[in-house]
């Protein structure tokens, strides 16, 4: 199981919500808590980093997160070695997703950052039947953003504009709740495959790709 530094976890909430935590979802997100997520209630919270179930072979070392490895083999390994990580350990599913993580611990605007497991946003898409977690929940001293690298050939796939709006929809009583309490605005990122490489900025990249 993971374990998490007290005061790192304190200080990521405190970037992300402000000067007021635990979070009432209702009060969070209440435009989308009274139209459209019924699978909420008006008590639930946002009051916990919620836990990755990641595995790896028992021979398996825990490999830095520079370290390069076969794209056959990425999603089967645990990298550490981060700095700005809200978990001590992270599984990438694609090479461009590593380099984000790169980007992330090498940009010195970038505070802190997490891959949100299920359940850490509470964000529902197609009709609330299905959770998205986006890639990456970066907090930066400009803002947060929720981003997400996706191959370029599937950028205007269905799905992939169905989350982007329902992402915006999320970032936008989140960014109101946070400007109310001390926080930074939410934005969401959506980033084609080919675009990402680790010397590249969070600034750059939300330049070029956030979406309204």
């Amino acid at each position: 199981m993971a374990t998490f530094d007290a005061q790192f976890v304190q200080d990521f909430y405190k970037m992300v919500f402000g000067d007021h935590y635990p979070v009432k979802l209702s009060e969070f997100i209440p435009d989308l808590v009274n139209r459209d997520y019924n699978l909420m209630t008006k008590t639930d919270t946002i009051d916990s980093l919620r836990e990755h179930n990641y595995a790896k072979f028992a021979d398996d070392d825990i490999l830095n997160f520079w370290t390069t490895v076969d794209n056959r083999d990425r999603r089967m390994k645990l990298f550490g070695g981060f700095q700005k990580a809200c978990y001590p350990h992270y599984k990438f599913d694609t090479a461009q997703e590593q380099t984000i993580a790169r980007i992330c611990e090498a940009d010195p605007a970038v505070e802190k950052w997490l891959r949100p497991a299920l359940g850490q946003l509470r964000l529902y898409w197609d009709n609330n039947r299905r959770e998205y977690s986006p890639d990456f929940l970066i907090g930066t001293t400009d803002g947060l953003y929720l981003l997400e690298p996706k191959m370029r050939r599937d950028m205007e796939a269905n799905d992939v504009l169905a989350k982007a709006r329902t992402a915006v929809e999320y970032c936008a009583p989140a960014s109101a709740y946070t400007a109310a309490h001390g926080g930074e605005s939410w934005d969401y990122v959506l980033i084609p495959h080919d675009r990402t490489s680790a010397n590249a900025s969070i600034a750059g990249l939300v330049g070029e790709f956030v979406v309204a």
